[in-house]
This record gives structure tokens, C-alpha cells and sequence, in this order.
């Protein structure tokens, strides 16, 4: 057991299950209270086709699961999905035991740290290495997908 509760084991095995069925991305969407038009939103995801290990990342950091049926395929896909802070904290809580992932978890971690609490306004700076860090995961994610031989 660590200083939060979850036993070093579990945090190793997420690690590795994250690395190979998880991504991050993040999302810009407009937005009406930003002066700069958008806001941004960091998001980690699990997708596999067991519910059983998904629950048990519910478990132990929260976040949201769902399920869907792709099309032309029979069997059902499910999705452990953690946004904002509590996917900084999972993040931070597996980055020990990631073996190649590592600057893709950097990049969520970073994010957060330019994250504003309240109603602080976001400045230039902030704005301009969110949607640096952005770019990094859209062509990080490509080359996780060639790398592996996904399409």
C-alpha cells in the first residue's frame, strides 16, 4: 500500500494495461467564456472488450464506463474514460511502472499543471502550450497506431 490507498501491484498493472489498450487525448472545444475561443480537456481512456479490468480502474480512480458495438463486429467494446484532474492523478499515479508510453503521460501531466483553478484567466502562455501539447498527442497517438500496426 502507498500514501493514497492503491497497492503498488494494482498501479504496476494499470501501467501496463494502459500502455497497451489506453490513450490520451485532448480535446479542444469551442468555447463562449474563453477569451481565446476554446477551452481545453485532458482525457485518458481504456477500451477492451472485458468490462472486468475496466471496473477495477473505476475502482480505484473513478472516472465513467461505457459500452458500445462497432459496426460489423459482433462482440462489444468497452471504455473506462477519466478526465481532467483525475486522469492527471492516474497518470501520475502509473508513470512510475510505464516502460514506453512515458511522454505520453508527461503530456497529460503537463497540461494539468496549466490548468487555472476558479475563475482565473487563462493566459497567452497557458493557452499557447495547451494547444502545443495537443498537437504533440495528435502525432504521438499516430505513431503509437504505426508503431503497432493499428489502423
Amino acid at each position: 500500500m502507498n500514501e493514497n490507498g492503491i497497492p503498488v501491484e494494482i498501479k504496476a498493472w494499470a501501467a501496463g494495461f494502459w500502455e497497451g489498450e489506453g490513450s490520451v487525448t485532448i480535446a479542444r472545444r469551442l468555447s463562449k467564456r474563453s477569451r481565446h475561443g476554446f477551452a481545453y480537456r485532458l482525457r485518458v481512456r481504456v477500451s477492451q472488450t472485458k468490462v472486468k479490468p475496466l471496473q477495477l480502474l473505476q475502482g480505484y480512480w473513478g472516472g465513467s464506463l461505457s459500452s458500445r458495438k462497432r459496426f460489423g463486429r459482433t462482440q462489444e467494446t468497452y471504455d473506462w474514460a477519466i478526465s481532467c484532474r483525475l486522469g492527471a492523478k492516474f497518470l501520475n499515479d502509473i508513470y512510475p511502472y510505464l516502460k514506453f508510453r512515458h511522454r505520453l503521460a508527461e503530456i497529460g501531466l503537463e497540461l494539468a499543471d496549466t490548468m487555472s483553478n476558479g475563475n482565473q484567466l487563462v493566459t497567452e502562455g497557458q493557452f499557447k502550450k495547451r494547444e502545443t501539447l495537443r498537437q504533440e498527442v495528435f502525432e504521438l497517438n499516430g505513431y503509437y497506431r504505426r508503431k503497432h500496426g493499428e489502423s
